[in-house]
């Protein structure tokens, strides 16, 4: 670390000026994390000392070697919206991406939630579709957080809600659905993104990853959208016997009332009786041992 970059990582202007005046190199980098002062400076949210570099002429796309981001991607990553528009203005690109992980700006301004620095993004056109090395959009990963307005803002840009990711085959909806985003989830619903759509990795939709995760509203929510209750994943394992396997009564409950199949059978032979049982899951068990009772009686 130089006493330049010191300075301007610290928010020191006075002292960053007189090191400018005296000839300080203001593009020098550090050995330890490749951040140089303009990126030290987008990195806290000193906009003062941002605009001072800028002025003595400081390269403003220069990436640090150790996460692959400049200062624009380091501003929205943080969420320091003056400081993007800055660099915005003075020219930056808007849509570089880091070799660590190839996310660019706006992925982590939805990673991260940040409402407004994905506004001015989209305002400058940045890139909402393409995607980083996992194959997450910032529309997936806006999804994946729960964070819904910058669902909803990327949605109205036009940005693509059924792209799957190459890593685990999961598109916006099953991601919603895995961590229990009812809204967003409702959101994606409304945008017609496909419910029924399945993951090449394992094969399992949005109502098995609910169910697998015993997510109930989100389970009901999909079930109301009519999402096919019977199919199974690449194991042959249905929604209710990922309920039944994880002990999730309730789910199990709904699944049955929709009129899930309980008498389906995994690649190992197992129903969800079975799996319960398996499992010790005894509430889930007499759940299905009495709906078992009830439509022998009823065929009887």
């Amino acid at each position: 670390m130089t006493a330049l970059m010191l300075a301007a990582g610290n928010g020191h202007l006075e002292v960053l000026r007189l090191l400018l005046a005296a000839g300080a190199a203001e593009d020098t980098w550090s050995h330890y994390d490749g951040k140089n002062a303009l990126m030290l400076a987008a990195d806290k949210g000193h906009l003062e000392v941002l605009r001072l570099l800028l002025e003595a002429g400081a390269a403003k796309d220069t990436w640090s070697h150790y996460d692959g981001k400049n200062a624009l991607m380091l501003a929205a990553s943080n969420g320091h919206l003056e400081v993007l528009r800055v660099l915005l203005e003075a020219g930056a690109d808007k849509d570089p991406w880091s070799h660590y992980d190839g996310r660019n700006t706006l992925m982590l301004a939805a990673d991260e939630g940040h409402l407004q620095v994905a506004g001015l993004l989209l305002e400058a056109r940045a890139d909402k579709d393409c995607c980083d090395d996992d194959g997450m959009t910032a529309l997936m990963l806006a999804a994946d957080n729960g964070h819904l307005e910058i669902l909803r803002l990327l949605l109205e840009a036009g940005a693509a809600k059924d792209t799957w990711s190459h890593y685990d085959g999961k598109n916006a909806l099953m991601l919603a659905a895995s961590n229990g985003h009812l809204e967003v989830l409702r959101v994606l619903l409304e945008a017609g993104a496909e419910k029924d759509a399945w993951s090449h990795y394992d094969g399992r939709n949005a109502l098995m990853l609910a169910a697998d995760e015993g997510h109930l509203q989100v389970a009901r929510l999909l079930l109301e959208a009519s999402a096919d209750k019977d199919c199974g994943d690449n194991n042959g394992m249905t929604a209710l016997m990922l309920t039944a396997d994880n002990g999730h009564l309730e789910v199990a409950r709904l699944l049955l009332e929709a009129g899930a199949d309980k008498n389906c059978c995994d690649d190992d032979g197992m129903t969800a009786l079975l799996l319960a049982a398996d499992k010790g899951h005894l509430e889930v068990a007499h759940l299905l041992r009495v709906k078992r009772r009830c439509q022998r009686r009823w065929m009887a």
